[in-house]
């Protein structure tokens, strides 16, 4: 009789799946927490928790609006402000668009990357002002001048090209705010993009 084979026993193991599954008192314990805590740092674990829920989309934190933009107002804090603003963004708290808009002002990068498309999305007209100074200022970084480029464009403000345009053209500025101010340019307004405008040089 013949011997099976070695490879008639190796198991056929499948790709692993991983399910998140939040239970619902989770949002309102943090809801709790941010109403109850002193301590800063439990309250920055609070508001970065209801952060992650909302931005992976495992549970609606619109509840939690009204908490979080308390503990924003009255905590001196900067980084538990900083998590309550990127949970309220995350969290589609369009109410509160105004204080966002104020504190993004002053915020880093790796803040602004939350804060900005979300006000961007809610179509928060006010805030074109703050991207538009942005663009001709000097100190801004690249990645705040792109990401100024960016939300104007998504708001459809025309009255920004010449501006892109302007960017696009000076080839003393770097690739990441030429390109960004080339593609909000064509997207407002394709016409105005040409090969002869545009040199990566």
């Amino acid at each position: 009789k013949t011997p099976p084979n070695r490879m008639d026993f190796e198991p056929f193991i499948t790709d692993v799946l991983i399910i998140f599954t939040l239970s619902d008192l989770y949002v309102p314990l943090s809801i709790k927490v941010l109403q109850e805590a002193k301590d800063e740092e439990i309250l920055e674990v609070a508001a970065l928790q209801l952060y992650r829920f909302a931005r992976e989309k495992m549970a609606d934190t619109s509840s939690a609006a009204t908490a979080l933009h308390s503990v924003f107002d009255r905590n001196p804090s900067r980084r538990v402000r900083s998590a309550c603003a990127l949970a309220l963004a995350a969290g589609n708290a369009t109410a509160m668009a105004a204080d966002l808009t104020n504190y993004s002002s002053t915020a880093p990068d790796s803040e602004r990357l939350v804060l900005e498309p979300a006000l961007a999305a809610w179509k928060y007209q006010p805030a074109s002002e703050m991207w538009r100074e942005r663009l001709t200022s000097s100190s801004a970084s690249s990645t705040s001048v792109s990401l100024a480029c960016e939300c104007l464009a998504q708001l459809g403000a025309t009255a920004s090209v010449p501006t892109f345009l302007q960017i696009t053209s000076d080839s003393t500025q770097d690739y990441l705010r030429r390109i960004a101010a080339a593609k909000s340019a064509a997207r407002l307004q394709p016409s105005v993009i040409s090969p002869c405008r545009w040199s990566s040089r």
